[in-house]
């Protein structure tokens, strides 16, 4: 990638990707090898790391808790497994140096409640204000400082007062003239926006906070609002992905990434439009053969999808996720099609159409359900698809101890 004006349509096909996919093809790659677990010696030979046999099953469910919050806040390090290899420990000693505690790659109980207090508190609130705003602009890390902060008695800007210093009084200036009565204009508003996605989940959020927790099965009385829970809990994932990829690929300022991201929405602005007129089967064939054409490999299309997608969140810009998840799509990832669901459902970057938002996630329920690997939340993916499909029936959990008729039969005297 290097800096380039928006690409424009008339510049033919695989513009937009073609700029994004081959830069994003060696760190892919990498990241799939990462993902193997295979390890290279210094003598060239290549061997498979092998889990511990030692650590107990409770202190390795530990031990995935602490690598995928590592992962979250831009600390990577590779296969959530429950080991702590060189990669763990590596990611461990550049959060300890970061939050100012003692490099030393073992995390003492403080450290520990710090790192999983953080990342479960950015799970239910990254998207309320003013963390949203944090988020936004200084990406996952930008909130584990701030929660750092706060726990050192520094308070956040726009959610604790900041104590100002008394202002010296100065003398009344003269009163100026009263200003002549004006109707204000602030120019156009909403004229060319659609629905906000943030503004949307931001809502949600709350609602979910004050619930408790997100629905379960066994909680929901509200179809409509679980499946928006599932919207924004995948949202947030994508984004969390998209910045831990973008910080892997070397000499690319984020200006550029959103610059390439708005070109993606451009190239694929025909397969969004239509969405609303056109069954999953065949969209999802035209992408592919768009793509095919495109001369980018699966591996870079992929790329380009995951980056894009989170971009597209982030930025508030459904058009650009949409064609993120249409990508994948493309490249056989079912799972993205719940993003095209939601945003048909909602009317998020496309016209809304409860039909097809139907036929999409059936469709992407069905292959998950088949053995299709999950895109969001894949530890809880049997769990998802179960609340998914309950929710898009329109079911609710069954109220404690059914409704009815009493009976306790005669008295003993009749």
């Amino acid at each position: 990638m290097v800096p380039a004006p928006r690409a424009q349509a008339d510049l033919g096909e695989a513009v937009a990707i073609g700029i994004l996919g081959a830069i994003i093809a060696g760190a892919a790659s990498q990241a799939a090898q990462g993902n193997q677990g295979a390890r290279t010696s210094s003598t060239g030979s290549t061997r498979s790391a092998a889990p511990n046999p030692g650590i107990s099953q409770a202190q390795r469910e530990q031990n995935r808790q602490v690598q995928t919050a590592l992962n979250y806040f831009n600390y990577p390090v590779g296969t959530v497994d429950g080991a702590f290899g060189p990669n763990t420990r590596n990611g461990i000693r550049n959060f300890e140096s970061d939050m100012g505690f003692t490099a030393d790659s073992n995390l003492d109980d403080f450290e520990r409640n710090f790192l999983l207090d953080s990342y479960r508190r950015a799970q239910t609130g990254a998207q309320v204000a003013p963390y949203s705003l944090i988020f936004a602009r200084e990406g996952t890390q930008g909130l584990l400082r701030t929660y750092r902060n706060e726990q050192r008695g520094i308070p956040t800007p726009g959610l604790t007062p900041m104590v100002q210093p008394t202002p010296a009084v100065a003398p009344a200036p003269a009163p100026a003239p009263a200003p002549a009565p004006s109707l204000p204009s602030f120019g156009a508003f909403g004229t060319n926006t659609g629905p906000s996605v943030n503004n949307h989940c931001a809502q949600i959020q709350v609602l979910t906070t004050t619930n408790g927790g997100f629905t379960t099965l066994s909680t929901m009385t509200d179809p409509e609002f679980t499946l928006n829970e599932q919207l924004c809990l995948a949202r947030t994932n994508a984004m969390s992905e998209a910045s831990n990829a973008m910080a892997a690929i070397p000499g690319i300022d984020d200006a550029q990434f959103v610059q390439q991201c708005t070109g993606l929405a451009d190239y694929m602005r025909a397969d969004v439009e239509s969405l609303g007129t056109t069954n999953p089967t065949a969209v999802q064939l035209d992408v592919s053969r768009k793509l095919r054409n495109s001369g980018r490999t699966p591996a870079e299309l992929r790329g380009t999808g995951v980056i894009c997608l989170g971009v597209g969140y982030r930025e508030d810009r459904p058009d650009i996720a949409l064609g993120a998840a249409l990508i994948m799509v493309g490249i056989d990832q079912d799972a993205y099609g719940e993003i095209i669901a939601h945003h048909l459902r909602e009317g998020f970057g496309t016209t809304a159409s409860p039909a097809r938002a139907e036929a999409w996630m059936t469709r992407t329920l069905s292959s998950l359900e088949a053995g299709a690997p999950p895109a969001f939340l894949p530890n809880q993916s049997a769990d998802r698809v179960a609340l998914l499909r309950a929710a898009m029936r329109g079911e609710t959990a069954a109220p404690a101890g059914g409704g009815g008729l009493p009976s306790f039969g005669a008295p003993a005297n009749q």
